[in-house]
């Protein structure tokens, strides 16, 4: 029996090789409170190429899973 996932999780996909960006579905559809947000324009430094944005996403997750 698998143990059960008790956590809020937040993934933030970017540009990157098709790989991991296929590998973010299957662990959101997994955990139930988890949420994707993309920043397909941006590397893997959107927290300083696009902070308003980015601080958005951060919040409205946190506001939903609380």
């Amino acid at each position: 029996m698998s143990p059960e996932i008790d956590a809020d999780l937040a993934i933030v996909r970017q540009r990157e090789p098709p790989l991991l960006k296929d590998a973010t579905e299957p662990v959101n559809d997994a955990l139930p409170n988890s949420r994707i947000a993309s920043f397909e324009e941006h590397g893997h430094e959107a927290m300083l190429t696009a902070p308003d944005r980015f601080i958005e996403e951060v919040l409205a997750f946190i506001r939903e899973t609380n």
